[in-house]
């Protein structure tokens, strides 16, 4: 069940917000190429585990880390990154700033040309038809590490919602 989203890129980052159901694992896969033998690179997390993996006809982890999330109780947030041959993989959870370093993280160049963007989440076991695997709230994606917005811009934004906020309360009085 993995959407492929957009054109061919070689270097990217993609962020999204992800909640799974029952046993399943969500992941973002970067230049994937389906002609060319089904490779690219999967990051994500399959139970409390988070990888980077490369697929194609021999599927490998590249690199793994024990976490504390739990998809199936909690939206957690992924970042996966692909710039030459780093690859890295940032998962924390909503409210909590962005992590200072990655959660996996690996030099890999095993895939080195463009490829798609694809989201999924892979089952434990083959559910029914009806049956959803993963519910993904956003994706971003941007052509160089996508930045946290600053202090000075979330002053700005709360700010600017405060006086909605007054000006709202003054109309209804």
């Amino acid at each position: 069940r993995a959407q492929p989203v957009g054109v061919y890129l070689k270097d990217l980052s993609v962020r999204t917000q992800v909640t799974t159901y029952e046993l399943t694992s969500p992941f973002v896969q970067l230049r994937f190429n389906p002609g060319a033998g089904d490779t690219g690179y999967f990051a994500g997390l399959a139970g409390e585990t988070a990888y980077i993996s490369v697929s194609g006809s021999n599927i490998r982890d590249l690199g793994t880390a024990e976490t504390d999330f739990d998809t199936t109780s909690e939206d957690v947030l992924m970042q996966f990154d692909a710039f030459g041959e780093e690859l890295s993989l940032y998962v924390w959870r909503p409210g909590e700033p962005f992590p200072d370093s990655p959660t996996v993280s690996v030099t890999d160049d095993t895939i080195t040309g463009p490829g798609i963007v694809t989201f999924g989440a892979a089952p434990a076991s083959f559910p029914g038809p009806d049956t959803h695997w993963a519910k993904y709230r956003f994706a971003q994606a941007a052509t160089a590490p996508i930045p946290e917005p600053s202090t000075i811009v979330l002053l700005y934004i709360g700010f600017l919602a405060l006086l909605m906020l007054r000006r709202r309360t003054r109309s209804a009085i």
